[in-house]
C-alpha cells in the first residue's frame, strides 16, 4: 500500500524574464558578412563608470550562456572579476578557425566540411582590427582581454589565452591579474 499526500500545484505566476545579455550584429568590411554578438555586461553596469575586462567567447551560440554563468558566479565568491562577456557566433567554423587549407581530417580522410578552411588568419584579423575595436568603442573596457585559443582542428577545444600571450590554462591566474590591475 501507498502511504503520502498529494500537493495540489495551484495556478503559474509570471515574473519578470530573465535576460543575460543582448545581440548584435556587427557588419565586418573584412570579411563581408554579418556576424552575430552576444553582449552580457555585469549588473549595475548602466549606474557605474566602471571599466570591465572583457572575456570573448568563440562559439557564442553555443557556450555563450554557460561563460556567462561562471563568470557571475565566480564574481560572486570574489575568485574573477566582474567582466563584460562578448559570444561571437560563428558564419563557418571549419573555415574560420583553421590555420591552413585541407580537404582532408586529421586522419587524412577526405572531408567536404573543409574544403573552405584555412581562414583563421583572417578571421583572427578580423578579430584584432573590428571586434576589438567595436566592443572598446562601444563598452567601456580596460585593456584586458582574454580569448580562447585557436586549434589546428575544429573539433579540438583548446584552452583560453587572453591576447596578448599567455600561455594555455592560465585562464584563472590571468583573471586574478586582471583583478589586481584595478
Amino acid at each position: 500500500a501507498m502511504t503520502g499526500s498529494a500537493v495540489l500545484a495551484g495556478p503559474a505566476q509570471s515574473g519578470p524574464d530573465v535576460v543575460i545579455g543582448k545581440t548584435i550584429v556587427l557588419h565586418s568590411k573584412l570579411r563581408g558578412e554579418d556576424r552575430q554578438l552576444f553582449v552580457r555586461t555585469p549588473e549595475g553596469y548602466d549606474r557605474s563608470r566602471d571599466r570591465f575586462p572583457v572575456l570573448f567567447v568563440l562559439d557564442g551560440r553555443d557556450y555563450f550562456d554557460a561563460a556567462v554563468a561562471i563568470v557571475q558566479y565566480r564574481a560572486a565568491c570574489g575568485q574573477f572579476p566582474e567582466m563584460i562577456v562578448i559570444g561571437v557566433s560563428n558564419t563557418d567554423r571549419g573555415r574560420d578557425m583553421t590555420p591552413s587549407r585541407s580537404a582532408l581530417d586529421a586522419e587524412g580522410n577526405p572531408a567536404p566540411r573543409f574544403l573552405n578552411s584555412g581562414g583563421a588568419d583572417d578571421f583572427l584579423r578580423f578579430f584584432k582590427s573590428e571586434l576589438i575595436p567595436y566592443v572598446d568603442e562601444n563598452y567601456r573596457t580596460r585593456p584586458f582581454r582574454i580569448e580562447p585559443e585557436f586549434s589546428p582542428f575544429p573539433h579540438v577545444p583548446v584552452g583560453p589565452k587572453p591576447l596578448g600571450g599567455f600561455g594555455q590554462g592560465d585562464f584563472g591566474r590571468c583573471l586574478r591579474q586582471a583583478q589586481l590591475a584595478d
